[in-house]
């Protein structure tokens, strides 16, 4: 049970589930990835449509299980991390990430899946990368220590550069091990 870190599109992940951001208020206001998503799979879109039910709380997912172009099976889950009438605070921006990527671990164990890939989910709000990563590693470990049924996570970051700034924030970490790969790191707790 790992957290990657990975410079690669999330829409050509191969993971079993897939988290993708929306304002849960009502159809019609997804976040960029997953406004991509429909535009690269209409059809499939509004599959996952049809299996979701709006409004989904902020802070919370709902998930569809699709047939991918190639005939395989994936659980796409919506993450509900857009507000777009609230004006929240960076305390409370940052427990919306972290209630959104525990509730999507949650639904990717029970459907038996070991792997989550997810965008940085710095919300419609704009946290830094380091602030969701954050964010993102709290939840990641907190979910750890209660169950040994953890998908691993893989974080989808596009941008070297941000990649780059993550991987030195969390080698500053002492609690943690961090390790390159050839496309990005892993963390793991000491």
């Amino acid at each position: 049970m790992t957290m990657h870190f990975i410079t690669r599109d999330l829409l050509e992940a191969e993971t079993g589930a897939m988290l993708l951001t929306v304002d849960g208020n009502c159809v019609g206001l997804e976040g960029g990835i997953a406004r991509s998503f429909a535009q690269r799979h209409p059809q499939i879109w509004q599959s996952v449509l049809k299996q979701v039910s709006f409004p989904i709380a902020l802070g919370d997912t709902d998930a569809a299980c699709i047939t991918k172009d190639d005939g395989g099976q994936q659980l796409i889950i919506l993450g509900a991390t857009l507000h777009h009438l609230l004006d929240l605070g960076r305390d409370q921006k940052q427990a919306v990430v972290r209630s959104v990527l525990t509730s999507a671990l949650k639904r990717t164990a029970a459907a038996k899946i070991s792997d989550l890939g997810v965008p940085i989910l710095s919300g419609g709000w704009r946290l830094s990368a380091v602030q969701a990563a954050n964010s993102m590693s709290n939840a990641y470990f907190a979910a750890l220590a209660l169950s040994q049924h953890v998908p691993d996570l893989f974080v989808h970051v596009i941008q070297t550069e941000s990649r780059q700034e993550l991987f030195d924030y969390f080698r500053s970490r002492s609690y943690l091990n961090v390790q390159a790969t050839d496309n990005g790191f892993t963390i793991h707790r000491s």
